[in-house]
């Protein structure tokens, strides 16, 4: 064991002294620069924070002194500003450049380079006078100088008390700790320190006097055990090499079997991206191909071909971009399951109605059977059981070339009194499956194998997704097949009973006019085309209506006519329905006047704060005739009179069918299809702008999604318009906000083109 020497001399203590008083010196100045230096800043921060309250305070009055052009106003308020300690100088021009009112602080002291250097030069703040309710335009503008090293004396001096303080206050407390240190722990350390010194190592460290039961008994006591407990560890660590050998050479077996595992994935998803790229590539080199064509002969007499070609070849590229999206949201756990009440039957037609173009093309046969004992309404998620519908018809379609798909749902008998279990299976007479291929069908990046793959493209996604869906769900999802003869692939769902009987018609409410008063109404929205509606609905009527795209509007025709009622939509730029009902109620000579909200989301928060501004009723959207007629009804029963209906009429998933209906009924089917029409090419640029506008920029994309909530609202698009009101309600703090928003944008697009595809059909059975 080696030998420790320490040379005990006399001037030990007087260096250890000498190092503490300088190092307490030096804390001193470090702990009271560092004070210093916070102070520094906060000084300035709290001179900036003065600054700027000072000029917000005074923005506003010299605003109206501007406006106003009022010197002696602009004056006074010159002189108040400059009173502050830090500022110089402050004057006031108009609009035109002239000048209202000066003052300068007289100069009693000399600025210092130091205080220069620390505080900076003067500065000159501008700001131009405006004010978005009164006049939106500039008046004139407030200009002040900023001396901050007006400040600086008292920072000075505060810092020279603080950096004296400190070194005097840490000199002290070092010279009370060294005494104390020395007498308490030294003197006994070196002590008992002494038999190392003399080269005594096999002999346990004496226990000096008085110490055995404090720290430093309990130092030397611990260093004593210690020794004994290293002969010990040093068996222990032969030991232990010995067993770490025989560990190591296990983990590397169970290594090689987890490496061979990894390359089989890498394997599979190389696979997949090999197949990817492939898709995307037949896609996108028929885009450029045909775009090609187009720009080197943009009057070729197959244009039309040729965008046509464009135009399937992105949605192929579209379809397979969203199941590798799709994939990747579930895979991360981004998923929520809802619950509500749907018309199972009505999606399951609207599907075969969508998916049937596609299947009538290519020759094949699709059916729809549904048992009789499957209820109409049930309570579900009906998005993500679309979603697996679609996944599945399309799959059945791909590798079908000729015969039969079939969707059957059949009700199971393990269900009870709250829950309702269905078995739904797809049916086709397709290729089938392999063998081989049985294990692995619903993994992700698998797709039977590559000649399939190849031969029929896509992803090889879809299945994984139907998987992921249904097993959220706590269902159940297998198939069965024949090489050659079809397949069948079917899943297990638990739905609620549904209370809501909406599959029954009854008549709409009856609105009837007592007299022949005339009413004047003014109809406030921000979409032109909502506006339209709202008159056309009216025209039907005697009475006389009044159109305005936003509040500032709508009190510009309150000026200058005699309203009785207004239909005010309560999101709108400029001014929202909410400040302009606010502003006609803080005048006497529209209290009498009638105010009718309007909004495509009502919560209960939303219909307090309109009912507190001074609406009178607050109703939801779409404002279809009916609805409309039974809110005028009640808010002028001395005019109308109405019957309430007993249960509303069915919507199907799509496109709400008796707003469609009636819409024909009141303003006739040509008007109503050049209403739609316009409607469409509303939506599809709403569309648009949400799609590309930047993710980050969320009041951009939050103002065009409730613009399209609102008109699906009105003209009854019911899938479109949840979509919106999902983007728009959707907050940008929230946990995952890009990703989701690309789902919601994703979904958006789709849902909109199979809207617009059924809407003419829709009109035409009508």
């Amino acid at each position: 064991m080696p030998i420790y020497k320490i040379p005990l001399t006399k001037s030990l203590s007087y260096r250890q002294t000498k190092v503490a008083v300088i190092a307490a010196f030096v804390i001193g100045i470090v702990l009271s620069s560092g004070q210093i230096y916070l102070d520094y800043f906060s000084q300035k921060d709290e001179l900036n924070k003065l600054i700027s309250d000072v000029l917000i305070t005074a923005n506003r009055a010299a605003f109206h002194a501007a406006y106003n052009l009022d010197s002696n106003g602009a004056t006074q308020l010159s002189e108040g500003l400059v009173s502050n300690v830090s500022i110089v100088s402050a004057i006031i021009y108009d609009d035109r450049g002239g000048m209202l009112g000066l003052a300068d602080k007289p100069s009693s002291t000399q600025s210092t380079p130091f205080k220069r250097w620390l505080f900076g030069k003067p500065q000159t703040i501008e700001q131009p006078l405006f004010d978005n309710i009164i006049y939106p335009t500039p008046v004139g503008k407030l200009i002040v100088v900023v001396d901050p090293t007006l400040a600086a004396d008292t920072f000075i001096r505060r810092s020279a008390v603080v950096l004296t303080s400190g070194i005097l206050r840490n000199f002290a407390l070092t010279i009370c700790l060294i005494s104390l240190f020395y007498f308490t722990f030294t003197r006994p350390i070196l002590r008992a320190s002494q038999p190392i010194q003399q080269g005594i190592t096999d002999q346990r460290i004496p226990m000096p006097e008085n110490h055995q039961d404090d720290e430093i008994g309990v130092l030397i006591g611990a260093f004593n055990d210690h020794l004994a407990i290293i002969r010990t560890q040093h068996q222990q660590i032969k030991g232990s090499n010995e067993n770490l050998e025989k560990m190591v050479e296990a983990r590397t077996k169970e290594l090689d079997i987890e490496r061979q595992i990894a390359i089989n994935a890498s394997q599979a998803k190389t696979e997949f991206l090999a197949i990817m790229s492939h898709e995307i590539r037949t896609p996108m080199n028929g885009i450029l191909g045909m775009a090609e064509l187009i720009r080197n002969n943009p009057r070729h007499r197959d244009k039309a071909e040729y965008i046509d070609a464009i135009y399937d070849s992105s949605k192929s590229l579209l379809v397979m971009m969203s199941s590798a999206l799709d994939y990747a949201k579930y895979e991360q756990g981004i998923f929520e399951i809802d619950s509500s009440s749907f018309n199972l039957h009505g999606l399951i037609h609207g599907l075969i109605f969508s998916v049937n173009t596609t299947a009538e093309k290519r020759g094949i046969h699709l059916y729809e059977i549904i048992a009789d004992d499957v209820p109409a309404m049930v309570v579900g998620d009906p998005e993500k059981l679309r979603q697996v519908f679609l996944n599945l018809l399309n799959n059945a379609l791909k590798f079908t070339e000729r015969g039969t798909i079939t969707l059957t749902v059949d009700r199971l008998s393990s269900d009870n009194g709250d829950t309702v279990n269905l078995k739904f299976s797809v049916i086709d007479t397709g290729i089938g499956i392999a063998n081989q291929s049985y294990e692995d069908i619903f993994d992700p990046y698998s797709q039977g194998d590559s000649s399939v793959a190849r031969r029929y493209g896509g992803s090889g996604l879809g299945l994984a997704i139907c998987k992921e869906i249904v097993e959220q769900q706590n269902g159940l999802i297998d198939f069965f097949s024949n090489t050659g003869v079809g397949s069948t692939f079917w899943f297990t769902l638990n739905f609620g009973v549904s209370k809501i009987d909406e599959i029954e018609h009854n008549e709409a409410p009856t609105v009837t006019q007592k007299n022949n008063t005339s009413l004047n109404i003014l109809a406030v929205d921000d979409v032109e085309i909502n506006r339209k509606l709202l008159k056309g609905q009216l025209e039907r009527t005697s009475w006389r209506t009044f159109l305005a795209g936003n509040g500032q509007e709508a009190l510009d025709i309150l000026y200058s006519e005699q309203i009785d009622l207004v239909l005010m939509d309560i999101h709108m730029p400029v001014m929202d329905g909410i400040e302009t009902t606010k502003r006609i109620r803080e005048m006497p000579e529209y209290n009498g006047m009638k105010i009718l909200g309007s909004c495509a989301i009502l919560s209960s928060d939303m219909r307090e704060r309109c009912l507190t501004a001074g609406m009178d009723m607050v109703v939801e959207k779409p404002l279809d005739m009916n609805k409309l007629s039974t809110s005028i009804a009640k808010l002028f029963p001395e005019i109308l009179s109405y019957t309430e209906p007993a249960i509303a009429i069915s919507n199907n998933g799509l496109i709400a069918m008796n707003i469609l209906n009636e819409h024909c009924a009141t303003l006739g089917t040509k008007k109503v299809k050049s209403l739609y029409h316009e409607a469409e090419l509303s939506a599809r640029r709403l569309t648009d702008q949400i799609c590309t506008a930047e993710p980050d920029n969320h009041r951009l994309i939050s103002g065009f999604a409730h613009a399209l909530a609102g008109l699906c609202s009105n003209f009854g698009f019911i899938a479109l318009g949840a979509i919106a009101g999902e983007i728009q309600q959707r907050k940008i703090n929230s946990t995952n906000y890009t990703m989701r928003l690309q789902v919601d944008v994703q979904q958006l697009i789709e849902c909109c083109e199979q809207t617009f595809e059924g809407l003419p059909n829709a009109i035409s059975e009508l």
